[in-house]
């Protein structure tokens, strides 16, 4: 006997794979950036630029498919992964303007 399927969510689906971009493309971001500031010193922390205007300039970009992504899994018939996956990616966000300048 096969188990009874569950309902395609289209909207849950396409929240979780908008999320997931974001929250890998964001985190790479950022530790390339930490990667930089950990290994070098003095004058070569300059490379560290790089990292640090595609956090600035991208960010925003991904913060809007995040809340696109928080909107679809917010009306999802299942909305925890979807909405906890959105969220992450908006307090990484979040993290990151205020981690950068520290650094």
């Amino acid at each position: 006997m096969s188990s009874p399927r569950l309902p395609r969510d289209r909207r849950r689906t396409a929240s979780i794979v908008l999320s997931s971009i974001s929250l890998a493309i964001m985190t790479t971001v950022l530790v390339w950036f930490a990667g930089i500031m950990l290994t070098s010193s003095g004058a070569s922390t300059m490379i560290a630029i790089l990292p640090w205007t595609l956090f600035y300039l991208g960010s925003w970009i991904w913060a809007a498919l995040a809340l696109v992504a928080l909107v679809l899994g917010a009306t999802s018939q299942r909305p925890l992964l979807p909405c906890v996956l959105a969220a992450a990616v908006l307090a990484e966000i979040v993290f990151g303007f205020f981690l950068l300048p520290a650094l």
